[in-house]
């Protein structure tokens, strides 16, 4: 039994003598080992001098901290979004208070001008409006930190508009309307795809099959998702 216990005391400072390296992985984990090779895309190592050699992935390692006390940065990954040009938005306002299913489409015809094309349907059926909103971005808004008191939403921007829109609205009470309205309104655009639009419209309408005229005035909020590439960086 003596000898058995000086023989684990012996095995145990062994282990301890030969594991000079450790790994530190992305996932917060290390491995105590010694470094037998490294290159762009794996690390092999060993555990003890009775272990085969085994393999790790260079993407899963962010440092390594050799027996000599050296520290060496092996990767870094970051992860960044490129932003697609379509976009889908719903307003709940709408479908909560007033039973009007509100959905919507954008194209992102560039940095500075978009186009919006809101459907509305009343869910009983007897009203349904469909409108072409022309929106040009008045800033140059960077992606920043965006924040909503200490929630930390991530990157994102936020862009002022303004532009015409074409409506035309139609019930069974009032019939046709063709409104030509003006907006305005703020938009927030995470870089990971979530869109919330808060925009107000005003403006004439007149129904030509009974040359009746009207006045309209909008106030949205709108929640969205902007299609998004991942693309994952590592240096």
């Amino acid at each position: 039994m003596r000898y058995f216990i000086l023989f684990s005391i012996l095995i145990l400072i062994s282990n301890m003598l030969f594991s000079q390296d450790i790994i530190r992985k992305t996932d917060g984990s290390e491995i105590n080992c010694k470094i037998i090779e490294a290159t762009k895309s794996e690390v092999k190592y060993k555990i003890s001098d009775n272990n085969e050699p085994k393999s790790i992935n260079s993407d899963e390692i962010k440092e390594i901290q050799f027996s000599n006390g050296t520290v060496k940065p092996y990767t870094t990954s970051t992860v960044d979004y490129e932003l697609k040009r379509h976009m889908f938005s719903i307003e709940p306002i709408d479908i909560i208070a007033f039973q009007i299913l509100h959905l919507g489409y954008q194209f992102q015809a560039s940095k500075k001008l978009a186009i919006y094309i809101p459907f509305r349907y009343k869910l009983r059926g007897d009203f349904w409006g469909l409108s072409t909103d022309f929106r040009y971005v008045l800033n140059n808004s960077e992606p920043s930190k965006i924040y909503v008191g200490p929630l930390d939403l991530g990157d994102g921007t936020v862009d002022y508009f303004i532009g015409p829109s074409l409506q035309g609205v139609s019930s069974k009470k009032d019939g046709f309307y063709s409104y030509i309205k003006a907006t305005a309104g703020v938009s927030l655009q995470q870089l990971w795809g979530f869109n919330a639009s808060l925009f107000i419209g005003f403006g004439p309408g007149y129904n030509f099959a009974d040359s009746a005229s009207d006045f309209d005035f909008n106030l949205n909020l709108t929640f969205g998702y902007r299609f998004n590439k991942r693309i994952k960086k590592t240096y």
